[in-house]
């Protein structure tokens, strides 16, 4: 996992025209350039106070600044759908998920859902 940060962090920079070294993002995290040729070479991982600022910066996902995930950033509608759904009861959230199932069998698309592991947890929480 550490050698992807270090590779992510690089990845982020380049979109924002910067090096992991630049004066900005050591400013940004608040440590010394030797302590980011650290994290090249060792493959170590920043503290946490300092991975927040990074991900936050790039508007990323902790996750994905770890290399843990691949998606980097959701769309503002995600956002929103996703607030919603966490606002909702525990039993609105299984209707929704049985909806999101039927609709992905009708389809007869599976895509990123996992339908069968959102059958597995809807079955579960139901008992």
């Amino acid at each position: 996992m550490a050698a992807d940060f270090y590779e992510r962090l690089e990845e982020l920079c380049e979109k924002k025209g910067l090096r992991p070294q630049s004066k900005e993002i050591i400013k940004l995290m608040g440590v010394t350039s030797p302590a980011v040729t650290t994290w090249k070479r060792s493959g170590t991982v920043p503290k946490a106070s300092v991975l927040l600022k990074l991900a936050d910066y790039f508007d990323v996902s902790l996750e994905y600044l770890l290399g843990v995930d691949e998606v980097g950033q959701i769309s503002e509608t995600e956002q929103v759908l996703l607030n919603a759904y966490r606002e909702c009861s525990t039993e609105d959230q299984m209707r929704i998920m049985s909806y999101v199932i039927g609709k992905n069998e009708d389809s007869k698309k599976t895509g990123k859902i996992g339908v069968k592991k959102l059958k597995r947890k809807l079955k579960s929480s139901t008992n």
